[in-house]
């Protein structure tokens, strides 16, 4: 999928979410939504959306000196699925068609996008 020019306000939306995650300083996250959206006249309309945002995203991360602003999400969402392994193993283990089951449990893996949204139901969605 190649982008469009209506993906940019979907990168400049993920550009904020992301830098709500390191600061809600008003200041810092207009200098941070100024500075990432020097970029976008760089991005190539051949590219896809998730490549795209992918350097705008790289490029909030430069400016607001965090590697990685989602980080203590991330172990919040790999210890709770962790905590659900067992329960998951059951729901497969039963199922008439194991691969079926086993699939739909990956997309609910990935659900989980930090960078489009925070809060994720995972035991309402699966």
């Amino acid at each position: 999928m190649k982008s469009r020019p209506d993906c940019i306000p979907c990168y400049l939306k993920q550009v904020l979410f992301t830098t709500y995650e390191v600061t809600d300083n008003p200041s810092e996250i207009w200098k941070v939504l100024v500075e990432s959206a020097k970029i976008i006249p760089q991005l190539s309309m051949n590219s896809s959306p998730a490549e795209n945002s992918t350097y705008m995203i790289w490029k909030v991360n430069e400016i607001l000196g965090c590697k990685d602003p989602f980080a203590e999400k991330k172990k919040f969402y790999n210890k709770k699925a962790l905590s659900m392994y067992p329960e998951l193993t059951k729901i497969v283990g039963n199922s008439k068609d194991k691969l079926e089951a086993s699939a739909k449990l990956a997309v609910v893996g990935n659900i989980i996008d930090l960078g489009i949204s925070a809060d994720i139901d995972i035991e309402r969605t699966i």
